[in-house]
C-alpha cells in the first residue's frame, strides 16, 4: 500500500512523514518474525479502520496513535477502540 508523504495528521504542520516511511515500517514488521495476519484478514482490518471515525487520513488511529497499516499486520493485534474491538468479526 503506497501512501503519499506529507504532514503527519496528528502532529504540527512542521512534522512530515517522509516518502517510504510507512512502507519501511511494514517491511520491518514483516521481517520481525511476528506472526502475521492472513492477507484477507489484513485487508478487512484496513477496510474497517478506514471507515472508522477515529481513523485519520486512512492511516492513523486516534485511539492509540498507531499507523493502522502496521497494527493490522500483527495476527494477535486487536482494535483499540474504547467502544470495543471493531475487528472482532474478522476471522
Amino acid at each position: 500500500m503506497s501512501l503519499k508523504p506529507g504532514p503527519c495528521p496528528s502532529c504540527s504542520q512542521n512534522s512530515n512523514i517522509p516518502p517510504g516511511y510507512i512502507e519501511d515500517l511494514i517491511r520491518d514488521k514483516i521481517n520481525s518474525g511476528v506472526e502475521l495476519a492472513e492477507e484477507k484478514v489484513y485487508k478487512e482490518r484496513l477496510r474497517i479502520c478506514e471507515n472508522c471515525d477515529s481513523c485519520v487520513d486512512k492511516m492513523l488511529c486516534m485511539k492509540c496513535g498507531c499507523f493502522v497499516q502496521i497494527r493490522a499486520l500483527d495476527k494477535i493485534a486487536r482494535c483499540p477502540h474504547p467502544d470495543g474491538d471493531k475487528w472482532m468479526s474478522v476471522l
